[in-house]
């Protein structure tokens, strides 16, 4: 629309690898999709994108096989994240604002939490 991407659509920056499979507004991810880098060698988002900027719940799935799941407020890392690592470990973080807000914390369930993520 107006030259602009618009609706569900797929953008691929070949220089970097990046890309998105999203809704578009005005040329901007805007809604639900998946994003990444490196076609698979890099990482993976699922996520919500307001004018081109995360704001929302993520799932991110990186190539190692670690897992991260939490929330972006204006493109800024905010509020408890967990992390999944290749061992099955789950560490807890907080932010605020993008900023660690304490160091990772190992946490031992006694169940894992796999089906969050």
């Amino acid at each position: 629309m107006r030259d602009k991407p618009d609706g569900w659509g797929l953008q691929v920056n070949s220089g970097t690898g990046h890309f998105h499979i999203e809704q578009f507004e005005d040329g901007l991810a805007h809604g639900y999709g998946l994003s990444g880098h490196n076609f698979g060698r890099g990482y993976i988002y699922v996520s919500v994108f307001e004018n081109g900027i995360r704001n929302g719940e993520f799932n991110v799935l990186h190539s190692s096989g670690s897992k991260h799941k939490g929330q972006y407020i204006n493109d800024e890392r905010h509020g408890m994240w967990l992390e999944i690592d290749t061992d099955g470990d789950e560490y807890w973080y907080g932010y605020a604002n993008g900023s660690q807000v304490f160091p990772p914390r190992l946490f031992k369930a006694p169940y894992r939490m796999d089906y969050w993520i």
